[in-house]
């Protein structure tokens, strides 16, 4: 569990093997090490608390995280005060701590792990900020797929070749997905009105019955109350040609008279 404590080797880089006395390179020059592919991610990967203490990429001991950066003096102080993860060492009390504490080393150490936290939460703050960002649409192509589904597939591939290759500056090269589609991405409808929330804009593509599909409205609802801004495209297709509504239709729309029951 504790990759660290099984070995650091300042001569090859590889972590969790060996030490430097044991590496295989020093009696074998022109030796590969064991693991070789894993000592070349490891390199320059700065040990954080998501990584050490939890995080997705291997699980540490909070005394190897100190051991690795030089804080080792501190363990005892963090095990009297039952300091053992990531979110106590983010409530601790560090200028009251450190008032208590006369020995100017552990008061040093104490500084040091204080503005090591404050880095990581600014760190994980911005990764947070970068994650929703990304998340973000320019546009969501809202369609009836039956009457526009080819139409919206290409005006997808279209707009997204325009805004990734013809111009280098577009926030679209920072989305995950500048533009999406209903009919492709769709998976459940809380997840689908949370797109349309996230969405710069709605792109609604005007076709015979678009009007009539429940989901459509869905996303036309969800679109004007959180201020994603309607863009109406007509779809001129002979046989799905959009009439657009009058007072009647609202009317009988209004008393349910519309939409199927179902």
């Amino acid at each position: 569990e504790n990759v660290l404590a099984r070995g650091l080797c300042g001569r090859c880089g590889d972590v969790g093997d060996h030490f430097t006395h044991a590496c295989p390179l020093a009696g074998n020059p022109g030796r590969v090490p064991r693991r070789s592919g894993q000592q070349r991610r490891s390199r320059g990967k700065k040990l954080t608390w998501t990584n050490a203490l939890g995080g997705t990429e291997g699980v540490l001991s909070l005394s190897a995280f100190l051991h690795a950066h030089r804080l080792t003096k501190l363990a005892p102080l963090l095990k009297e005060h039952k300091i053992q993860s990531r979110s106590d060492l983010e409530d601790l009390d560090y200028e009251g701590l450190r008032e208590q504490i006369t020995d100017e080393d552990i008061r040093k150490q104490l500084s040091l792990l204080h503005a090591l936290v404050l880095e990581q939460q600014e760190q994980a703050a911005f990764q947070v900020n970068e994650e929703i960002g990304s998340a973000q649409h320019l546009a969501f192509l809202s369609h009836y797929k039956m009457e526009s589904g080819t139409e919206a597939a290409l005006m997808r591939a279209e707009i997204e070749r325009v805004l990734m290759q013809e111009d280098p500056e577009s926030a679209a090269h920072q989305l995950n997905v500048p533009v999406f589609l209903d009919s492709e991405d769709l998976s459940d409808l809380e997840e689908l009105e949370e797109h349309v929330r996230r969405s710069h804009n709605l792109v609604l593509l005007l076709t015979k019955d678009v009007l009539l599909r429940p989901w459509v409205l869905v996303e036309i609802v969800t679109a004007v109350d959180t201020d994603v801004r309607v863009m109406p495209v007509e779809v001129n297709k002979k046989g799905a040609g959009f009439v657009f509504p009058d007072e009647e239709f609202y009317a009988r729309f209004t008393k349910g008279e519309v939409l199927d029951k179902d």
